[in-house]
Formats: C-alpha cells, structure tokens, sequence
C-alpha cells in the first residue's frame, strides 16, 4: 500500500466515529507492518487515546486540547461553550516512557458552528494532518507541554445561549461594509496599530464596500461593490473628491460572476489584478492598463476554488496565498509559486500550510518592514472577519513554510465600524482597511425572510 492510497483510506476511515478498543479508540486501517507506517517510526497504530502517558511503546496520538484524559468529545464542548471559540487540534508523537511529545503537525479549528458539525470538522482536519504526515511532509518538530487534566464538562445554559444568538444575530442582522483610509504607513501600522481617525468612504445606497486595495502609482482605490441583499459583487474603482472623500468612479470587472479582493501588485513596473472568483471556480491574473482595461495573463489552479487570492512576490519567486474552499471557508492558508507571470502555478509541497481559523485566510498584501516579510490574515473565531492578524514569515520557499503571529488588529470599538476588520492594505505612507457593522434593517430582514421560505418551497 502507498502512501497516497493510504491517507486515501484514512481520510475517509476519519469521516465517521472510531471504534473504540479497551482504554483507547483506534482508527482502523493502521497496521506496524505498513511500509509507510514503519517509514515513520510509527509502530503502535495511530490512537485517540484517553489514557495518560507515559505510555509502553512508541505511539502517535491525535489530541485536542484537553485531551488527557479525556475524550475529544469533551474538549469539542469545551471550546464550543466559550471564547475564544476555536479549538487545537494536533498530532503528538510520545516515546515509549516519556511524558512529553514530540508536535507532528497542528491546527486550530472554529467552533461557531453546531457541536455535531463541530466534531465533524474535527474528523476532517485530523485526516488532513495525517495526509501531510504520510507524505513525507509535516509540520517542524516541537515540544508540547503536557496536557492538563480536565474534568468532563456538561452543557451550561450560558454557552448554548451565547452559541443561539450568534446564530440568531447573522440571521436577522445586516452586515455592513466600507473601506476606509488614514495617513500612517505599514511600519506604524506594525509597531502601533491602527490609528482611530480612520476616514470612511460613503456607501452607494443599497450596497457595501469591501476588500480595499490601492491601484499602484495613482490615488485610486480598488474595492469590492456588492448588494445588501442578494446580488453579485463586482470590482470597482475609488477616487478622492475635492475634499478626499472615496467616490466610485468606474467598474473594472462585472461580467455576471461574483467578484472580490482586487488584489494589486506592481512587477517591472506594471500592475497587475487578482481578484477573487469563486462562484464559477477560475481564479484569473490579470494586467491593469492606464485605461482600466483588464488583460487576461493566465490562469490560477482552474481546478479549485480559491477565497482572496493574494499576489505578492518573494525570495526571486512570484506567490499567490489563498484559502482553498474545499478544505474549509476560514480556516487555511494554501500556496501557490512560479517564475513567470503566466505561469505554470505549483502548489506548495505541504499544503495547506496553515490550518487555524484565528490567522491563516489572507487579509491584504504581504509587506516589508526592515527587511522582514509579514502576512496579514483574517482572525474567524469569533465572527467571519472580527480581526486581522499580522504574521511575521519566517521560512518561504517552495518546501517549507513557517510563520507566528505579532499583532493582531482589532475594529475601533467606538468606532462607526466596530463589528469586523478584515481586510489591510497600504498605498505609500496610507493604510487602507474595510470595516463592519451589523445593524438591523427590517426591510432588507423581511426580503431574507421572503428568499427563505421560497427557496424551502422548492426544495
């Protein structure tokens, strides 16, 4: 058995419940004698395990927090109860008669979902860890700190209640975007934070705003227009009136699919436009004329469906970031190099890179700061866009990928926009941000209502 055809089986012996063996659930399938197993040292099986280490023999463990010594089902609750709303989830390596093991590879999930679909996703990020693991490829080496026992929780009335109306509040409320803008460059931004005098541009009525980015060499700013209600987004134009206000000037792209994230980026002096297309799956390169004009360069992994692809260039390489939707809608970082603008694009070696719902969906255009790469990504554990995360890159090449975050940056709590940030640019010595609000509309909640109950008649 290969080793493909073997994480092939394990991702799907991962997609219902293990059987549960004496002190131990063993996922079934794994055997010492397996060639890739034994390549990999591992000789015990792979086991949730809920008893203690150290244990007898070498072993691999798949563990969430809390795990010893008790189930994941317990620490899925746990984390479903109460802030920060994500759980770890990890694969740990114990020689036989040590207490501390040695990391595999990790990922930090979202737990604002249904507990049943929690553990589900549970299920389906291990099978992804374990599929990087027997390719040869995991995450580097590190020490954990042993677990720390846990009593078993039971359902309390104040998680479940908070879990309702998180649900309840994206049902009835409207999300409300706009893009903003202040003097300050990504060197403050990085050692500061954001300023508060941030100046928001004015809504076209009946829409949002979002995904700001600057049209390199102007003082035009690209952002995503999308209806309130409905609708499909579409790539728009931004200039400053008299008094430096963002009007909408002109559409770049509205060719009746969704488009968003007009990712920007200047290479030998031209500019270049990867926005986001995931309604029909085509993520396209495009080159930005003077005159707006959008020339198609090449084609981005035809075959998924990329969230906010971003373009940025490093180590003599072009790199695309994006969130593949197949693997989850928040909660990853995939890559993508080349060495020429039309390609052909591979895929990193170890993607996806990054699992974790807290700093790996990218948030705006890689950056240097004395001579140091950073990365903002999108902070989804509590809300879909509650925060950027900057990241320090610490390793970037075709094989290996490392980064940890440094600041994270958060909506202005008295601000007009103070529900969600998720998006960070930077034009020269200006920082551009989009910000959210909810806010009940009970128009546009009657039209929600109305597409509901039409869509359940059809069903």
């Amino acid at each position: 058995m290969n080793d493909l055809m073997l994480s092939a089986e394990l991702s799907a012996e991962l997609s219902r419940p293990a059987a549960s063996t004496g002190t131990f659930r063993v996922i079934a399938g794994l055997h010492p004698s397996d060639a890739a197993l034994q390549a990999l040292g591992l000789d015990s099986g792979l086991i949730w395990a809920r008893a203690r280490p150290p244990f007898p023999a070498d072993l691999w463990r798949i563990e969430t927090d809390g795990t010893d010594p008790q189930d994941h089902e317990a620490a899925c609750l746990r984390a479903w109860q109460r802030a920060p709303f994500c759980l770890r989830v990890r694969i740990a390596r114990y020689a036989a008669g040590e207490d501390r093991p040695t990391l595999v590879s990790e990922a930090v999930i979202g737990t604002r979902q249904p507990i049943a679909e929690l553990e589900a996703s549970l299920y389906h990020v291990a099978g992804l860890l374990l599929r990087a693991a027997l390719s040869g490829a995991p995450h580097p080496a590190a020490t954990l700190a042993p677990a720390v026992p846990k009593s078993r929780v039971v359902p309390r009335l104040g998680g479940a209640l908070r879990q309702f109306g998180h649900r309840q509040a994206a049902r009835l409320l409207t999300e409300e975007w706009s893009i903003g803008s202040a003097t300050r460059g990504a060197g403050d931004v990085l050692l500061h934070g954001l300023p508060t005098s941030i100046a928001w541009a004015p809504t076209p009525a009946g829409t949002y705003l979002a995904d700001p980015f600057p049209w390199p060499g102007t003082d035009i700013v690209l952002a995503e227009q999308m209806p309130l209600s409905g609708g499909l987004g579409r790539i728009i134009a931004l200039a400053p009136d008299n008094a430096g206000v963002l009007r909408p000037q002109a559409t770049l792209l509205a060719d009746g699919a969704h488009h968003s994230y007009p990712c920007s980026h200047v290479i030998d002096g031209q500019v270049f436009l990867l926005p986001e297309d995931t309604g029909t799956g085509r993520t396209m390169l495009y080159r930005l004329h003077p005159d707006a004009r959008l020339e198609p360069v090449s084609s981005i992994a035809p075959d998924r469906s990329l969230a906010d692809p971003t373009l940025f260039s490093h180590g003599g390489r072009l790199w695309i970031a994006a969130t593949d939707l197949a693997i989850g809608l928040h909660d990853n970082l995939c890559l993508f190099h080349a060495t020429d603008l039309a390609g052909p694009w591979f895929p990193h070696r170890r993607d996806p890179v990054r699992i974790d719902i807290r700093n790996a969906r990218p948030a705006g255009t890689p950056f240097q700061y004395e001579g140091v790469l950073y990365r903002p990504a999108q902070d989804c554990a509590a809300t879909y866009g509650a925060a950027v995360s900057i990241n320090r890159i610490d390793i970037l090449d075709p094989d290996q990928f490392a980064e940890h975050p440094v600041r994270v940056l958060h909506p202005d709590p008295q601000g007009p926009y103070r529900h969600g940030l998720h998006t960070l640019s930077f034009a020269q010595d200006r920082v551009l941000v989009d910000g959210k609000r909810l806010a009940l509309r009970p128009g546009l909640l009657l039209d929600k209502l109305r597409r509901r109950f039409a869509g359940a008649r059809h069903v």
